[in-house]
Order: C-alpha cells, then sequence, then structure tokens
C-alpha cells in the first residue's frame, strides 16, 4: 500500500482590507483623481480631487490636478481660481502660473496671461513651454520678442517641432522667407511626418518662385494630412495647390 502523504495545513493568509472612505489621505484621493483622469471619468476625478482638498486645504498638487483638469474641461474660470488658490500657497509655483496663463489666454485676456508666462519663466529659467506659448502670444504684436522667444525655448530643448514651426511662421510674416524654411526644414528633420512644417515650407518655396518645391511639399503635406485624418490640413492643402496649379 502507498504511504499517505500528510497534507500539510498552511495558516490563513491574512488581507488587507480596503481602506474606507474616512481613513483614506488626501494623496490617497489625489492619486485616484489622476486614475480616473486619465480614464476619461473627468467629474468623478474632480469629486476625488475635492476629497483631497477637504482633507489637506493647502495641498498643492490638489488644486494643481484640479486646476489643469478643469483648464482640459474648457472651466476656465474654474481653472484661473484654483492656480490662483495654489499660488497663494506657494507663490513662486511656476507650474500653476504656467496653468493659469493658459486659461486666461483661453479666456481672451492676453495681458493677464503674458504677466503669468513672464513669472512662469522667472521662477524657471528652462520652461520651453512658457517660453513657446509667450512667443505666441507675441508674434504679431511684438515679433522679434516671439522669435527670441522660440530661440530660448531650442536653447533648453533643441529638438521641439513646434518651437521650430512657429518660428519659421513668425519669419514668413516678416518677409524672411529663406529664415522660415531653414526652421521648417529643421522641423521636418526632427519629424518626417510633421504635416504642418510641410504645407508652411511650400507657402514658402512658392513665395521664392520654387514652384517645383512647393509643390512637392504641398503633395507630402496633402498625404500625411490625409493620414492623419487631420480635415482641416488637407483643405489648406488642397487651396494652395488649386492657388498654384
Amino acid at each position: 500500500m502507498s504511504p499517505l502523504l500528510a497534507l500539510a495545513i498552511l495558516p490563513g493568509i491574512a488581507l488587507a482590507a480596503p481602506l474606507s472612505i474616512a481613513q483614506q489621505t488626501a494623496e490617497d484621493w489625489i492619486r485616484r483623481g489622476g486614475e480616473l483622469a486619465a480614464q476619461g471619468k473627468r467629474q468623478e476625478a474632480l469629486e476625488s480631487y475635492a476629497q483631497a482638498l477637504a482633507r489637506d486645504p493647502r495641498s498643492a498638487p490638489a488644486y494643481l490636478n484640479r486646476g489643469n483638469l478643469r483648464l482640459r474641461m474648457g472651466d476656465t474660470r474654474g481653472a484661473i481660481d484654483d492656480y490662483s488658490q495654489l499660488l497663494r500657497l506657494d507663490p513662486k509655483n511656476a507650474l500653476a502660473y504656467f496653468g493659469r496663463g493658459n486659461a486666461r489666454q483661453l479666456s481672451g485676456d492676453k495681458k493677464a496671461a503674458l504677466a503669468d508666462y513672464n513669472q512662469a519663466i522667472r521662477f524657471n529659467k528652462r520652461y520651453t513651454s512658457a517660453y513657446i506659448n509667450r512667443a505666441n502670444l507675441r508674434y504679431t504684436s511684438e515679433p522679434q520678442l516671439a522669435i527670441l522667444d522660440y530661440g530660448q525655448a531650442l536653447k533648453v530643448s533643441p529638438r521641439n517641432t513646434d518651437a521650430y514651426l512657429n518660428r519659421g511662421v513668425v519669419y514668413a510674416r516678416l518677409g524672411n522667407y529663406p529664415a522660415a524654411i531653414r526652421d521648417y526644414s529643421q522641423a521636418i528633420a526632427i519629424d518626417e511626418n510633421y504635416a504642418a512644417a510641410y504645407l508652411n515650407r511650400g507657402n514658402a518655396r512658392s513665395k521664392l518662385g520654387d514652384k517645383a518645391g512647393a509643390n512637392d511639399d504641398w503633395q507630402k503635406a496633402l498625404r500625411l494630412f490625409s493620414d492623419q485624418h487631420n480635415s482641416l490640413g488637407v483643405e489648406k492643402t488642397q487651396q494652395a495647390l488649386r492657388a498654384n496649379p
């Protein structure tokens, strides 16, 4: 007869019980808010940030995250309130100045937005996005200052294609098409699928009488915009092609 094998009886494994709502900290609610926002559950995320602030009314991450979420939801007034509250707690917070600048720009208050971008850069000299957004505000009224800002952004982030594209747009507005073409070409060298850079380079080449080069760029832009399902880009490129048969 085969020997009987003794079965070892393992002690029970105690599982950690989930925290009750009352036990959850502000950090727990902030983390949950971020997870919900990533899932597209924005209203629930807002409620989580409110829970975090109920537990810690001085929580900078809760104000910042809720402000960012409100901005994405189009609630510029609510976003400005959150960023402003954060700045009362931390007057040197570059992220809050940048976020509030974006909200103010979307609200049409360009002067206040410019002041916020100035502060963001004051407290973070390497804030690429702040340089770009400040330049975007300046490019019509103060084009030379905009060019300097795009240049600063590129010193910090040499592969930033948006800075090259936007600086190229400013150069083109000033009639400096060779400089514009250089910037568009730099953007394309970094991202060969950057449809807007091909479109704009085609426009600049057309201004210089390079019809073949312009047409080649527009054809590439049209293919890329089509692949990217960018109907506005397709329309603008088709307009350029029709205007320059």
